[in-house]
């Protein structure tokens, strides 16, 4: 039995340098080190951020009540602009339908519309005269 167990202690590898420091680091004391200092640089690190940013309380009651707030409108066109182009489209859609009713519909050319005569014809037409 004595030879057994000295040929089972000469087979079994010995540990090396490398290994025995892999060993060291991964015991449980190593790892309750590196798990506390990352822990405190973690702290750190969020200790710096909050100082950085503060955080509101939420405790603290708004200024003016919220029924004594005012709804105020930003708008991106201002009326008169929306105006100006709502009567500048009029005036474009009249005059495209003129020369559309009188080239496409009736029997004349389409630069015949911006002539004074066309409309006096037109108007004395309507008037009965």
């Amino acid at each position: 039995m004595t030879d057994e167990k000295q040929t089972t202690e000469k087979q079994l590898p010995q540990p090396s340098e490398s290994a025995k420091q892999a060993s060291e680091a991964n015991s449980p004391v190593a790892r309750k080190e590196r798990h506390k200092k990352q822990t405190e640089s973690d702290a750190n690190f969020w200790t710096r951020i909050k100082a950085k940013w503060p955080r509101k309380d939420q405790s603290e009651q708004p200024e003016t009540p919220v029924g004594e707030l005012k709804w105020v409108r930003v708008r991106m066109f201002p009326i008169w602009l929306r105006i100006l182009i709502l009567l500048v489209s009029i005036a474009i859609a009249a005059i495209l339908g003129a020369i559309i009713g009188f080239s496409v519909v009736g029997d004349g050319s389409s630069g015949d519309v911006f002539q004074k005569e066309t409309w006096k014809h037109i108007f004395d037409i309507m008037n009965g005269k």
